[in-house]
């Protein structure tokens, strides 16, 4: 089945075309929609409760800090092309 978008591709705002993006079968947008609104919000809760000072005391501030740093250390021995090659 064909699904005619002429009417969507003649319009020049930018809403129609965001409005396409989200309307045509084989987006992109579509498949990664909703990972993106989780990875968004998570990253955003996680930024606040660390950059403000009401959250985290000082001394947890620190083991957050070796936390992530252990964490990137270990990142090293996984090639992030092997593990976007795989998905």
């Amino acid at each position: 089945m064909t699904v005619s978008y002429n009417l969507d591709v003649s319009s020049t705002s930018i809403i129609a075309f965001f409005r396409l993006q989200l309307r045509w079968r084989g987006s992109i947008w579509k498949s990664v929609l909703k990972e993106l609104t989780i990875f968004s919000s998570a990253f955003a809760i996680i930024t606040t409760i660390y950059r403000t000072n009401h959250f985290l005391s000082e001394e947890q501030r620190k083991v957050w800090d070796n936390f992530s740093a252990l964490f990137d250390q270990k990142l090293d021995y996984i090639p992030l092309t092997f593990m976007l090659g795989s998905l």
